[in-house]
């Protein structure tokens, strides 16, 4: 599950608001009623300022994104490889057992064998 904490803001503010309300309302001795009736204003309060933090978060996200795809590929590599005549090219190869073929050759050289 690929969430981070923005996209769940609203459930975790409502959760700790309201837990945070029941306790300060146990601890000072508020009236029950007084209590639930708080407890639906921090429920609707920290809801919407879930969401606009979620909001926000998405569209700073998506706009990271389209950033990032929008800048071009800076990271280059310029290089040069000198060309080699053929004499130096069978001088470094002398030592080797490689053939160099084509793949579409390899047909002869399984048949040969």
């Amino acid at each position: 599950m690929n969430t981070n904490i923005f996209e769940d803001s609203p459930f975790y503010l409502v959760v700790c608001g309201v837990i945070g309300n029941l306790l300060l309302g146990i601890i000072f001795k508020v009236p029950f009623v007084i209590i639930m009736i708080r407890s639906i204003v921090v429920t609707i309060l920290f809801s919407i300022i879930g969401y606009f933090i979620a909001f926000i978060y998405k569209e700073v996200r998506l706009s990271q994104i389209t950033s990032d795809n929008v800048l071009p590929n800076t990271k280059t590599i310029d290089y040069t490889i000198p060309p080699i005549s053929d004499d130096e090219f069978i001088k470094y190869n002398e030592e080797e057992d490689f053939v160099e073929t084509s793949p579409a050759e390899l047909h002869k050289y399984k048949a040969s064998e």
